[in-house]
């Protein structure tokens, strides 16, 4: 909250803060202070809070601010069923299912990593930004093993990684035959 305009002569001494969980408004303990934030805990993504304020000095309480109501958003959750086959001696294709838990905001990305070195790595494959539940990973080594991992994104940020999923580049066609040799005979 912004100070009040108006303390009459008498500075503000707390900020009382009533949160509305939708069970009635309860006064949050916060201690005794002038702080102009507060941080609401232990909440359940998309659920709904309604809160208004009050100042106090020695000389009363003001009247509650308007009331302002906002959705509580977090992190997805993993997406889940990530399956890593192979579609050619350089590319990777991954497909996955969405979370089960958005965070109470709608999903606006999938990132896709790939590491080659066992997993102390990863790289971000350049998939581009969308929620399609499946990516090709390109430029990569044929007949070579790759972990693969995917985590989603919402306004608030990144969500937890898929489990590390192994996919194996095919060996790709065979080298050019070698040691031709062309013997004339005649008839």
């Amino acid at each position: 909250p912004i100070s009040p305009s108006n303390v009459n002569g008498s500075a503000v001494t707390d900020y009382e803060i009533d949160v509305d969980s939708g069970a009635g408004y309860a006064t949050a303990v916060d201690g005794v202070g002038t702080g102009t934030t507060y941080v609401i805990n232990s909440v359940t993504a998309g659920s709904f809070r309604s809160i208004k304020v009050r100042a106090i000095n020695a000389l009363g309480e003001s009247a509650n601010t308007a009331v302002v109501t906002g959705t509580i958003f977090s992190a997805p959750g993993a997406p889940t069923a990530l399956v890593v086959t192979a579609t050619s001696a350089t590319q990777l294709s991954a497909s996955w299912s969405a979370p089960a838990n958005n965070g109470g905001s709608a999903l606006t990305d999938y990132v896709v990593e790939y590491s080659s070195d066992g997993g102390s790595t990863f790289t971000i494959a350049n998939d581009g930004v969308g929620v399609s539940t499946s990516s090709t990973i390109g430029s990569l080594s044929a007949g070579t093993s790759y972990l693969v991992r995917v985590r989603a994104k919402n306004v608030v940020g990144e969500g937890d990684y898929t489990s590390n999923v192994s996919g194996t580049t095919s060996n790709g066609a065979p080298g050019a035959p070698t040691g031709l040799s062309l013997t004339v005979i005649s008839s």
